[in-house]
């Protein structure tokens, strides 16, 4: 009988040694996390700065622009690849200066970069922490440990605004109508055609002239065309789009886009390809 309770206590504890085994374990597990990947990317490449004109035609009038430096390199991860670098705006030689040199973001076929942050989301004043978001998919922070070189982390978007904001895809931002109170979302638009954006103003005739060509022509049969408008008397555009009956849709423009597309003048004309995407 004493071997019977011997061999039952046991076997009894020797289950709550596995049952506890499995909740330090489980808690364990749950208690788990996991420390996203940072990339390091130098900046071994020389860029140049964008303009709405050719680089060569702009130097002639400003040749001080032959001495601006910009760095760059290639950030790639996880199906995702882009261009990101530094401006040395104080012209020190560093590139390093907090709240003067400006952080800059491209295509991974740019050389060519925005560096204007009051024009362009795709250029900002360099911070501790940046914040990149990439196509409205995934957000990314953006520091600098020493001379050269960025970290660059994949984060939770919600936690973290944007200072940079870059789109190689049609935005997922929503527009109202020119000439009724609806809202249109620019990715929805993406239908098999490649697709055309045309920032317009009420005063500006060569606007009108690409979008009389454009009409005449019927490109709005294999383009899927859309005129933003984006400055100038908006009762005085309403009734000129309706006078010259475009058959196409007409959106209001906002701040938010046209730093996304560092839209600077008029016209303004972006492209992209039957899937969304921008054709450089």
């Amino acid at each position: 009988m004493k071997n019977h309770n011997y061999i039952v206590k046991r076997y009894l504890m020797y289950i709550l040694i596995v049952i506890s085994f499995f909740k330090i374990g489980y808690g364990q597990k749950r208690r788990l996390v996991v420390k996203n990947k940072t990339t390091e990317v130098k900046l071994e490449k020389s860029g140049k700065p964008k303009s709405s004109i050719p680089y060569n035609q702009w130097v002639l009038f400003n040749s001080e622009i032959k001495t601006w430096k910009l760095k760059y390199g290639t950030y790639k991860n996880d199906s995702v690849e882009y261009n990101v670098g530094i401006f040395d705006k104080n012209k020190n030689g560093s590139f390093t200066d907090i709240d003067e040199d400006i952080l800059f973001v491209g295509s991974k076929t740019d050389s060519l970069f925005e560096y204007t942050s009051d024009i362009s989301s795709r250029a900002t004043v360099l911070k501790n922490n940046n914040y990149l978001n990439y196509d409205d998919l995934y957000t990314y922070k953006i520091s600098q440990e020493k001379e050269n070189v960025l970290i660059i982390e994949k984060v939770n978007r919600e936690d973290h605004p944007a200072n940079l904001i870059y789109f190689d895809l049609l935005p997922n931002e929503n527009l109202k109508l020119l000439n009724e109170n609806k809202i249109i979302n620019l990715r929805s638009l993406v239908n098999g055609k490649p697709t055309k954006l045309i920032f317009w103003a009420t005063y500006c005739i060569p606007c009108f002239k690409e979008m009389d060509m454009l009409k005449e022509n019927k490109l709005y049969e294999s383009y899927n065309i859309v005129s933003l408008f984006g400055d100038g008397d908006i009762t005085e555009a309403r009734a000129m789009i309706k006078e010259r009956k475009y058959p196409w849709l007409f959106l209001q423009s906002n701040e938010k886009i046209k730093r996304i597309f560092s839209q600077n003048g008029f016209p303004y004309t972006v492209n992209f390809n039957k899937k969304g995407l921008m054709i450089k």
